[in-house]
């Protein structure tokens, strides 16, 4: 995090989302549905996530199953902010978001397909499930973020 509280996107994340968002640099974040960790995604990703809803509900609907649409979009929905990010890929994490995810001044990124996963790294490391090799890529760069004297010496 940097002096104004901005968490910056990797470069490589950061070209995906402007594939997704080519007009702007609209940042869509939301909660995972499994873990405990923020997703974010661009304006393409956000319709693909509306489209997949009326997929699912079409789908139930075909196989004469339940579907209930309104708890789908608020669990989806219901707590997504819209934010953009600049030319550096810096944008502010709503306070929220931070408190659900545990995140204070450390953030680990994933490329997760069409998503972004924001996790604290701390939470990401507990968390069940992760694929252990991306636990190593982050105990390796949460040790040199730690060991970068410029983050709170050291926390």
């Amino acid at each position: 995090m940097d002096s104004k509280g901005r968490f910056s996107i990797p470069a490589n994340l950061r070209a995906d989302l402007r594939i997704q968002s080519p007009d702007q640099k609209t940042l869509h974040i939301s909660m995972h549905d499994r873990y405990d960790c923020a997703i974010a995604f661009g304006e393409s990703g956000f319709i693909d996530l509306k489209d997949q809803i009326v997929r699912e509900e079409e789908k139930a609907t075909r196989l004469g199953q339940d579907y209930d649409a309104a708890d789908t979009y608020q669990r989806r929905f219901g707590i997504m902010d819209t934010t953009t990010f600049d030319d550096g890929g810096r944008f502010s994490l709503p306070a929220h978001f931070r408190a659900l995810c545990g995140i204070t001044d450390c953030v680990f990124f994933i490329g997760a397909g069409p998503n972004i996963e924001i996790w604290s790294p701390e939470r990401f490391l507990e968390a069940e499930g992760p694929n252990e090799r991306l636990k190593f890529v982050c105990r390796m760069a949460l040790e040199e973020w730690r060991s970068n004297p410029k983050n709170k010496a050291g926390k």
